[in-house]
C-alpha cells in the first residue's frame, strides 16, 4: 500500500498514478474525508473516514469557540501541531518576528543582533493589527482603531517599545521608503510623514481640527496629504511603495505614481516615459503624483521591488517598468537599455506550449524579484494548472528554482509551488492549488498556500488546521525562520511558532512514511469569525510579513 501523508498534504503532482487517488482523498485538514448524507438544521450526518478506520459521527455545527475541553491528546502528532497552531492564534494573537535585529525592530527590547527563530513582541499581546511592516531598522503597525506605531532606530535610538506617531486618522495601509511613511486611511485619505521621530516633532505640522468648535491646533507631528487627481466617486484604494516611488491605486482601477524619497527616482519605476529630475514639472510639489498609462483593461493590482513595478489588470494581463538590471521586469538584461520608463506587457502565454489560456491571478514584488502566479487553462479539457513564475535576482537563492542564478531575465518556474492539486469533497474532484499571497522581503520570501483549511468547531471537537507557508532566499539573519544561517534556493517548511517552547505532542514517534513532510510545521490560520482568548468577538486571521533581512507573522482584523 502507498503510504499516506499527514494532514494538509494531500498534495500530488498531475503524474500521480489513478490508483493513489482514494487513498489521498483524505481530507488533508482532518486525516479524514466527511461526506454529508443528510442536513437537518444546522446538523449533518456524515461517514468520517479516519486515519484509523470508518466511524459514523452525528455532528452539530457551530462557530469557532475556544474550547477547553478539546481532547487534543487525542490526536496524533500531525493534527495535534495544527490545531495547537491555530487555536493559539484565538486564544493569544500578537506578532511574532525574527531575523535581523541591528536595528531593534524584531525584538526591540533585546541587545541581540540575529533573533533565530519566531518571539513574541510583548507590546502587541492579545493587540489585533490592521497592517504591519517590517524593515532593517524600522517597525510599522497599525492597530485595529487605526493608529500607527512605529520602532527600530531608523525611528529613534533608544526606542524600548514601539510609540504612537499618527494617531485618530483610522489608518487602514501602510507602507514605506527609504525615508518616508505614507498611511491610507479607510477613507482613502493618503498621508505622508517623516521616518525620523525627531523630523516628525521638529517638521513643519498642518492645522488640525480642535474639540473647541471653529478652532483649530497644530498637529502633534509633522505630516502632509497627497493629492491625488481623482475622478468623481473614485479613491485610493491600495498602495505599494519601493525605495524611492509609490504606486497609488485607485477603485475605479486606475493608477498614479510619486516620488517618495529625497532622490528623485530615476530607473523609470514612475512609469512616466521621460520623467526625471529635470524633466519634472517645475510649478507642482516634488511629490505630485502622476498617472500612469496601460493600454486597455483597469488595474487590479499593484507591486513595488526597490526600483520597479508591476501592474495586474483585470483580465489577467501583467505589465512591467522601472530598473531591469537582473531580469526583474520578466525581460533579459540588455546593456543599452537597463531600464524601461513605460508600462511594457508581460506576455506569460509564451511560456506554454500548445492551446493553452494564461491568465495571471497574483503578484509579488520585493527587492530585485517578481513573482506572478498564473492560471493555465487546456482549452480542450478545461483542465487548471496553478503556477508560480519568477524573474530577478537569485544569487541568494531569490529565484526559488533550485539554482544559484545571478540574474534571471525570462521567468523560471518555482516548480516546488506549482502543478499541485488536492481533493475537494465538496466536488469529489481534483482542483488546483493556488498560493493565496507571497510575502516579498528584499532578498528572501515567503508563499502563503491556498490549502483547503478547517477553522469550525463540531461537537466532537475536531480539529482545526490552518495554510502551509514555505521560505526561501536568503538567511544571512536566520530570517527563513527554520534556525539556519545558510540560504535556501528552494521552497521549505520551517517549525510553527512557540515550537521552541512546547512541542511535546508534535514530537511523538510517527513513521518514516509520514516524514514526508515535517509534522510540526508552521502554519498560518485563515480569515474566521470567533472568540478570542479575552472573551471578544472578530473576524481575524494570521498574515505573513517579509522585510529586509526580518519576518513575521501577525494577527490581522
Amino acid at each position: 500500500m502507498l503510504p499516506v501523508r499527514p494532514a494538509t498534504q494531500t498534495i500530488f503532482r498531475n503524474a500521480v498514478r489513478p490508483s493513489t487517488i482514494p487513498i489521498l482523498r483524505l481530507r488533508r485538514n482532518l486525516y479524514s474525508a466527511a461526506r454529508p448524507l443528510k442536513n437537518q438544521k444546522g446538523r449533518t450526518l456524515a461517514v468520517v473516514l479516519g486515519f484509523s478506520g470508518a466511524i459514523l459521527a452525528y455532528q452539530t455545527i457551530t462557530a469557532p469557540e475556544l474550547h477547553a475541553e478539546t481532547q487534543v491528546d487525542r490526536l496524533p502528532p500531525t493534527l495535534y501541531s495544527q490545531h495547537i497552531q491555530v487555536l493559539d492564534s484565538w486564544k493569544h494573537p500578537g506578532v511574532y518576528t525574527w531575523g535581523n535585529n541591528k536595528g531593534r525592530v524584531v525584538a526591540p527590547d533585546s541587545n541581540e543582533d540575529c533573533i533565530r527563530a519566531p518571539r513574541r513582541i510583548p507590546f502587541f499581546n492579545n493587540i489585533l493589527l490592521r497592517d504591519l511592516k517590517l524593515e532593517k531598522d524600522l517597525g510599522l503597525a497599525v492597530d485595529e482603531k487605526g493608529n500607527v506605531y512605529e520602532w527600530g532606530i531608523g525611528y529613534g535610538k533608544g526606542i524600548k517599545e514601539p510609540e504612537v506617531v499618527l494617531a485618530g486618522k483610522d489608518i487602514q495601509r501602510i507602507e514605506a521608503s527609504a525615508d518616508r511613511i505614507f498611511a491610507l486611511s479607510k477613507d482613502g485619505t493618503l498621508y505622508s510623514l517623516p521616518l525620523i521621530k525627531a523630523d516628525q516633532r521638529e517638521g513643519p505640522k498642518p492645522d488640525e481640527p480642535s474639540w473647541i468648535p471653529f478652532t483649530k491646533i497644530k498637529a502633534p507631528v509633522s505630516y502632509k496629504t497627497l493629492k491625488v487627481p481623482l475622478e468623481y466617486f473614485d479613491k485610493i484604494s491600495d498602495i505599494s511603495a519601493g525605495r524611492d516611488h509609490l504606486l497609488i491605486l485607485t477603485s475605479a482601477g486606475q493608477v498614479y505614481a510619486a516620488a517618495a524619497s529625497h532622490n528623485y527616482p530615476d530607473k523609470g519605476q514612475l512609469g512616466v516615459p521621460g520623467l526625471t529630475w529635470a524633466t519634472r514639472p517645475k510649478d507642482r510639489p516634488y511629490d505630485s503624483p502622476f498617472r500612469v498609462i496601460t493600454v486597455g483593461n483597469k488595474i487590479s493590482q499593484i507591486a513595488t521591488g526597490d526600483y520597479h513595478s508591476l501592474l495586474l489588470d483585470s483580465k489577467g494581463g501583467v505589465w512591467t517598468f522601472g530598473d531591469n538590471s537582473y531580469g526583474q521586469l520578466g525581460f533579459d538584461y540588455l546593456p543599452d537599455q537597463p531600464i524601461k520608463d513605460s508600462p511594457t506587457e508581460l506576455l506569460l502565454r509564451g511560456f506554454y506550449p500548445g492551446p493553452i489560456a494564461v491568465t495571471c491571478y497574483q503578484i509579488a514584488a520585493g527587492g530585485m524579484n517578481s513573482f506572478y502566479m498564473v492560471d493555465a487553462t487546456q482549452l480542450h479539457d478545461e483542465k487548471v494548472t496553478a503556477d508560480v513564475w519568477a524573474s530577478g535576482q537569485g544569487l541568494w537563492g531569490e529565484l526559488g528554482n533550485g539554482k544559484w542564478t545571478h540574474a534571471q531575465g525570462k521567468p523560471t518556474k518555482i516548480k516546488a509551488l506549482s502543478g499541485l492539486v488536492e481533493y475537494d469533497d465538496a466536488t469529489n474532484k481534483i482542483k488546483p492549488i493556488r498560493v493565496a499571497y507571497i510575502a516579498a522581503g528584499a532578498h528572501h520570501f515567503a508563499a502563503v498556500m491556498d490549502t483547503k483549511t478547517n477553522t469550525i468547531t463540531t461537537d466532537h471537537h475536531e480539529a482545526f488546521s490552518g495554510r502551509d507557508v514555505l521560505w526561501w532566499g536568503n538567511s544571512e539573519f536566520f530570517q527563513l525562520g527554520n534556525g539556519r544561517r545558510n540560504n535556501i534556493n528552494v521552497p521549505l517548511y520551517i517549525p510553527r511558532l512557540d515550537a521552541q517552547t512546547e512541542r511535546p505532542r508534535a514530537e511523538a514517534a510517527v513513521t518514516e512514511e509520514q516524514q514526508i513532510v515535517p509534522t510540526d510545521r508552521l502554519q498560518v490560520t485563515p480569515k474566521q469569525k470567533t472568540t478570542l482568548g479575552d472573551g471578544r468577538k472578530a473576524e481575524v486571521e494570521q498574515k505573513v510579513v517579509a522585510g529586509r533581512g526580518t519576518s513575521g507573522v501577525y494577527t490581522k482584523v
